[in-house]
């Protein structure tokens, strides 16, 4: 993927994230300057204040995530936006909340590890140190929940 499309992806996401919400009578800012945690703070229809961190993609496959959203941050949500190349297709969202993609997170790595183990038990070598991010088939469920969000 190069430069400009990562970026067009990107920004794709978190306005037509900010878009879907404000639709859905949220009220929602970006922070200014670095705020590496979040992307978006929102303010649910009841009052209820949570950011959101936006991750963008393509290709439905390995999906990272940065190593400062690993610790357990109050009150955030992650939202995965699929922004197809047909430019026919609508965005596609799968909100968790930040609890839940750590446990899956977690899953995850446990079951790379036992496939590790089943590599050096074949005389091969291990996986490598599992990386920050989590697979697009385990989060599938996760499309257009909107009911997790705070409301």
């Amino acid at each position: 993927m190069g430069f400009r499309e990562r970026f067009q992806t990107e920004w794709a996401g978190k306005l037509g994230l900010a878009c879907e919400l404000a639709r859905r009578n949220y009220l929602v800012s970006w922070p200014l300057g670095n705020a590496p945690v979040m992307d978006l703070m929102c303010h649910s229809p009841q009052g209820q204040t949570f950011r959101i961190q936006v991750k963008s993609f393509r290709q439905k496959g390995y999906l990272p995530i940065g190593a400062e959203l690993v610790e357990e941050v109050q009150d955030l949500w992650f939202v995965f936006v699929y922004v197809p190349k047909n430019e026919e297709e609508g965005l596609e969202y799968f909100i968790l909340p930040q609890q839940r993609l750590m446990h899956i997170r977690e899953q995850e790595k446990q079951d790379a590890q036992i496939k590790s183990q089943e590599r050096v038990d074949r005389g091969l070598r291990p996986y490598g140190e599992w990386p920050r991010g989590v697979y697009y088939n385990n989060i599938k469920d996760f499309k257009s929940r909107w009911d997790t969000l705070p409301a």
